[in-house]
């Protein structure tokens, strides 16, 4: 359902009757802005790289697409029943790779954990060993279009999944945000 002043506000006037909470939840919801924010322009900077990088990237749509092109088949089941897109978009090492991870000391880059952050705070982690070592790095992408077109507003500008994840669900971010490079340190 769209919303719109006809089905969010009440007939008649507050003063008149009191508003049902759930409208007034809604309407706080729409007076605070989090109702999903427009498509984000092409110059706009869309995704932050930064940590233990070399170069901190504030990237933009069209900087992510001047860079290598993917495209890999999403063959998870939407809704309860199978389905196929295609997915078009950046490898997360390549992006990383622009930014260039830092390695201090030897063997830094095996302690390394990469976070990717979506708008709402959701996490997925991810090692560079899983990244570069592992075949799993070819599957982890930062998506900009499926099926040929841009995301819906319901993913954002970007999104990030984990293809090749026996369950990829929890490591998929719709309104991905920044990636973030650390070092984890045994105590």
């Amino acid at each position: 359902m769209k919303l719109n002043a006809r089905n969010v506000l009440p007939a008649v006037s507050s003063r008149d009757r009191p508003l049902d909470p759930r409208r007034r939840a809604l309407l706080a919801v729409m007076g605070a802005g989090l109702v999903l924010p427009a498509r984000a322009k092409p110059g706009d900077a869309v995704l932050e790289v930064k940590g233990l990088v070399e170069h901190p990237l504030s990237l933009s749509l069209g900087d992510l697409r001047a860079m290598p092109q993917r495209t890999l088949v999403d063959r998870r089941a939407r809704d309860g029943a199978p389905a196929e897109s295609t997915l078009g978009g950046v490898l997360l090492r390549d992006v990383l790779d622009r930014a260039k991870l830092v390695e201090r000391k030897p063997k830094d880059l095996r302690k390394t954990l990469i976070i990717a952050r979506a708008r709402d705070d959701y996490l997925a982690l991810f090692t560079w060993v899983e990244l570069y070592l592992l075949s799993a790095g070819q599957g982890v992408l930062v998506v900009l279009d499926r099926d040929g077109s841009a995301l819906p507003p319901s993913e954002g500008p970007l999104a990030l999944v984990s293809l090749r994840d026996e369950r990829p669900g929890p490591r998929h971010l719709k309104w991905l945000e920044s990636i973030e490079a650390r070092i984890i340190e045994a105590t």
